[in-house]
């Protein structure tokens, strides 16, 4: 190594060091290279785990069981995506998983932040965004499981693979995984030196720059490396009122790591990363406005006085939904980051243990304006902050000659969070009404929420194959979490007698509400698996997920009462065939699930004995869901490849609980029916030995609802909308297509330099992605997808 690649590496230490104050931790693998794997799964003696690898060949190398072994022979229905395929897809945030992996619907955007994300697979997951509501996808980023859905649509910047695992991994992988897994490896330190550099520039002024590099420190003993991003884009949306670009991007994070490799025995990573996001939240656009008592008293009492000119109506809907007229406060701020590490010391060729800690937190602020027009009727302005400090320990041990593979462990995780929400509603309309509020002071909602979760669990998961085709699986895991609640609704001083009479309250506003609760579950696994044929693999599994209950941090629901809801969980059956066919030209796998869905968390509306309505979490009934998924990857020449995947869901209610605002009809939201996606690429080789790939992918969804219930109506004398009518809500995003291409030209085969042209949602499809509707106010309001855009990217990269 040089001495200017040295002082690169010395330098990428210090800040990875710097990054990590008093924090002292590990994790698994030296090289680039991916071991040999027994029949178990485990690595061979002699060799300590390495990071897994989908690129290396066809033999594509998952962790899915908490073991290294081959996608084809792992009897769970999984996705894995290598780096070189995020880039050639265009999956550049966990965002654009949605079109690459079957039966996933990812979102983001949900209240105005671009950083909440919504994950569903296979129709389970979870809408709410807040920090009491747990999703029922887990995100994990090297091991290390992440919390909070707020801050989860992170960037691909520095990823070596990603790993989707559809259906509940309630054993290995624990609680709040009922709808599947989405596990994260970055890429580690390398023995030789590398480093990149991109550079994008593109419609919307987008302008992005990535730097990274890597190498050892002490050859052979210890590797370094650093990465960097920057995004910028003014924003596709614009605001006519405000008169400029809204939703843009302004994004920084950087990302350090150390890894100890000197050993056969023993491997050390540390990492530490931080993000951060000062940004315009997206805009509501206005899809529906229906007659409402209430905003017509608002529009006569104050608009026409305090606003003249101004009205809500048709008017305020553009004819591009991506221009918006609304007049509130905008801010999205996000800062979020923490350390990880993780060791692994092979005590013998058959046993390991592995040592997983980690500290994150966030803090995200997001102001929105939440009716979609220049009125200060509904604005919202929320401050979270949230962190957490996990533990797992973990053996693997093999037996009986590698027929034996046990997998075991425990977890311990502590989670603070708070909550501040302010909520101005209606402004000026209380002034003009009551006449004993001569200071005129605001009316609406101010509250705290502060919520701990301290999480334990033990699990055992043990492979047996009973021949060398014929092998079973069984695992338990028992999770035991408890949750301590308060809130305090303080409103404010206009307001507070107003919310406990309108409600039906029986507790004076400003009470602190304080409660505790713990949730225990036992999720247990079972499985056969068959290797028919030499590329044949047959398997069917039996799994269990649970999603832990709750409280509701709304500040309506806490007048009535501490408001819990109790866990979800769903069971599963599932079969599946994965097959490397005509002289392993042709990939196919293929999946048929029948899942149990009870108890099910959605946020629902509650009537109070004066008739007002609040919006309460609740446990809603059960569901039934069955399904099918595709996967398959034809290479029929050399060069040519097309990837393809595609889904059928069929997600029905099955039981409802009294007092929900649906019926037994309504559909589940962000459950599209039919999934389809297919990509094709061909990698023409020149004479020069430079390479022109040409890539175009195409995504299909078919109908996708954003809210529950799905429908509305008016009322006898057609003067208020009500839940519930011949009507679908206008939130309802119909079937749309959406196809993005890519040109790239790379110089050689160690992609020495690389020119690529780009193009996404290429014919500027329309779609929403989120929506909600007061049906009280009278509208329904919901954001859009991102327009199509395009551009250039140029990457250097040294060796």
């Amino acid at each position: 190594m040089t001495t200017r690649h040295r002082t690169i590496l010395l330098a990428s230490a210090a800040v990875a060091t710097a990054m990590t104050p008093g924090m002292v931790a590990a994790q698994t693998t030296p090289s680039s290279d991916v071991p040999a794997t027994s029949a178990a799964g485990m690595a061979e003696p002699g060799e300590v785990s390495a990071e897994p690898d989908v690129e290396a060949g066809r033999e594509i190398v998952v962790t899915a069981r908490r073991v290294n072994e081959s996608l084809q022979r792992t009897p769970i229905a999984i996705t894995a995506l290598g780096a070189d395929q995020l880039r050639d897809r265009q999956v550049a945030s966990v965002a654009d998983l949605s079109s690459v992996v079957p039966s996933l619907h990812v979102t983001g955007g949900s209240a105005g932040s671009a950083s909440n994300a919504q994950f569903f697979i296979r129709g389970v997951g979870q809408s709410d965004f807040l920090p009491t509501a747990d999703p029922a996808v887990g995100v994990y980023i090297d091991g290390v499981y992440i919390a909070r859905t707020t801050g989860n649509l992170f960037d691909l910047a520095d990823v070596a693979q990603i790993e989707v695992l559809r259906g509940p991994q309630g054993t290995l992988f624990g609680k709040n995984t009922s709808g599947g897994a989405i596990s994260v490896t970055t890429k580690r330190p390398t023995n030789d030196f590398s480093a990149v550099v991109e550079g994008t520039l593109g419609n919307y002024w987008r302008r992005d720059i990535k730097g990274a590099v890597s190498g050892a420190l002490i050859r052979d003993q210890l590797g370094a490396s650093l990465t960097a991003v920057s995004r910028n884009e003014d924003g596709w949306g614009y605001n006519r009122y405000l008169d400029r670009h809204v939703g843009n991007i302004n994004m920084q994070s950087v990302r350090g790591s150390l890894n100890y490799f000197g050993s056969s025995a023993f491997d050390y990573y540390l990492t530490a990363d931080y993000t951060r996001r000062r940004e315009r939240s997206r805009p509501f656009a206005i899809v529906g406005i229906y007659p409402s008592g209430t905003r017509d008293l608002y529009q006569r009492r104050v608009v026409d006085s305090q606003y003249p000119g101004l009205s809500y109506t048709s008017a305020l809907m553009a004819d591009d939904p991506h221009e918006v007229y609304t007049g509130g406060p905008d801010a999205n701020d996000l800062d979020v980051g923490g350390v990880s590490g993780i060791g692994t010391w092979k005590v013998s060729p058959d046993f390991s243990i592995k040592s997983i800690t980690a500290f994150r937190a966030q803090r995200a602020l997001t102001q929105v304006d939440y009716d979609g027009s220049p009125l200060p009727i509904a604005d919202y302005e929320r401050e979270i902050h949230q962190s957490q400090v996990s533990q797992e320990l973990q053996f693997n041990l093999s037996a009986f000659d590698g027929r034996l593979n046990l997998v075991g462990g425990g977890f311990f995780q502590h989670e603070w969070a708070t909550i501040d929400n302010y909520q101005p509603t209606l402004k000026g309309l209380y002034d003009v009404l009551v006449v004993s509020n001569p200071a005129q002071k605001p009316f609406g909602i101010r509250a705290h929420v502060r919520q701990t979760n301290d999480s334990y669990a033990g699990y055992a998961n043990a492979t047996f194959e009973i021949t060398d085709r014929l092998g079973v699986t069984a695992g338990i895991r028992y999770s035991s979490e408890t949750k301590d609640f308060s809130q305090v609704a303080d409103y404010l001083e206009a307001s507070r007698s107003i919310f406990v009479t309108a409600t039906g309250g029986t507790l004076p506003a400003g009470t602190k509400l304080q409660t505790q609760r713990t949730f225990n579950s036992t999720t247990p696994t079972a499985g056969i698996q068959f290797q028919a044929a030499r590329n044949a693999f047959f398997y069917f599994t039996y799994a269990k997920g649970f999603k832990s209950g709750g409280f509701d941090a709304r500040p309506l629901a806490g007048l009535v009462a501490p408001s819990a809801f109790e866990p979800e969980t769903v069971t599963s059956y599932e079969a599946g065939g994965k097959f490397d066919l005509f002289d392993r030209k042709l990939r196919l796998n293929l999946a048929a699930y029948s899942m149990s869905y009870n108890d099910l968390q959605v946020t629902a509306v509650q009537s109070q004995p004066s008739g007002v309505s609040v919006n309460i979490t609740r446990n809603a009934g059960r569901a039934r869901i069955r399904g099918v998924e595709l996967e398959t990857v034809f290479e029929p020449t050399p060069g040519l490849q097309v990837q393809g995947n595609a889904s059928y869901t069929d997600a029905r209610l099955r039981e409802i609980a009294s007092g929900v605002p649906f019926t037994i009809d309504d559909k589940l939201v962000n459950t599209p029916e039919w999934i389809v996606n297919l990509g094709v690429q061909y990698k023409a080789e020149m004479s020069d030995g430079s390479t022109l790939t040409p890539r175009i992918d195409y995504a299909y969804s078919s109908s996708v609802y954003n809210e529950l219930p799905n429908t509305y109506g008016l009322n006898a004398a057609g003067t208020a909308p009500v839940a519930n009518g011949p009507l679908d809500l206008p939130t309802k995003q119909p079937p749309y297509s959406l196809v993005n291409a890519r040109l790239a030209w790379s110089s050689d085969a160690a992609d020495t330099w690389t020119v690529a042209l780009f193009a996404t949602n290429l014919f500027d499809k329309r779609y929403k992605t989120y929506g909600f509707s007061s049906l009280g106010v009278g509208y329904s309001l919901a954001y859009y997808g991102a327009p199509r855009e395009f551009g250039l990217t140029v990457t250097r990269r040294f060796q």
